[in-house]
């Protein structure tokens, strides 16, 4: 049996009202429900100049705005986000200790 998974492989660079930003590198597999992803992130001190250079290097296959409330309880992150032209969203992400084994 041959099993095909697609993974989904995501640059982000959040640019905040303060002026600072973070970069996202993630990847994910392509499905519904609950997954593992694997992600590295930094700060960034000029989000701006940095988007202009991800810019001309890789292009930009989309934009979006949103508002996000972000809570949290135990080991789990609730995103509520708002998201323009879309609707509202929510999301759950469980970081996992070391000591810990996904069940996924």
């Amino acid at each position: 049996m041959l099993v095909l998974i697609s993974f989904i492989t995501l640059i982000i660079l959040f640019i905040f009202q303060e002026g600072n930003g973070e970069l996202i590198y993630y990847e994910r597999p392509d499905e519904n429900g609950p997954k593992v992803s694997n992600y590295s992130k930094t700060m960034v001190s000029d989000p701006s100049s940095l988007n202009q250079v991800l810019t001309m290097a890789l292009g930009v296959k989309g934009h979006v705005e949103k508002k996000r409330r972000l809570l949290h309880y135990n080991q789990t992150r609730i995103h509520i986000d708002e998201v323009s032209g879309l609707g509202n969203f929510m999301e759950l992400e469980v970081s996992l200790y070391c000591y810990q084994v996904s069940q996924l």
